[in-house]
């Protein structure tokens, strides 16, 4: 009887060891599927703020793009009104160059006239 008792006991002592690590087994898994729907909800968050943020970049992006088409255009119309003034500067002095030209030919004229006038002047009085 000794031996059944020990041997009752030491089935007790397994259940008691059974029942205690399926208690722990179960709580465990509980703890998994909490953390696994904790891990879902943090990567469907993560998602959700992906989205949003690649949304913005992209909308950031477009903006950077529009501006920079801009200032291109900008530059390409500053680089072409600076051509068209040097362009515009030269013809000036050109045109200043020939009118100073111009008048230094008739300055030549007038005082060559003038010398013949006076000289046909001269020659009539004296006849």
């Amino acid at each position: 009887l000794d031996d059944i008792a020990k041997e009752y006991d030491s089935l007790e002592t397994a259940y008691a060891d059974m029942k205690e690590n399926y208690q722990n087994s179960l709580d465990d898994k509980i703890r998994h599927e909490r953390d696994n729907e904790a891990l879902k909800n943090d990567l469907l968050e993560g998602k959700i703020r992906y989205e949003r943020d690649s949304e913005a970049l992209k909308n950031d992006l477009d903006d950077i793009a529009k501006e920079y088409d801009s200032l291109e255009t900008a530059y390409a119309d500053m680089k072409e009104n600076y051509q068209n003034s040097l362009d515009d500067k030269i013809r000036h002095e050109r045109d200043n160059e020939a009118l100073k030209n111009d008048l230094l030919e008739g300055k030549i004229r007038y005082e060559r006239d003038s010398e013949a006038l006076k000289n046909d002047l001269d020659d009539i009085a004296k006849e």
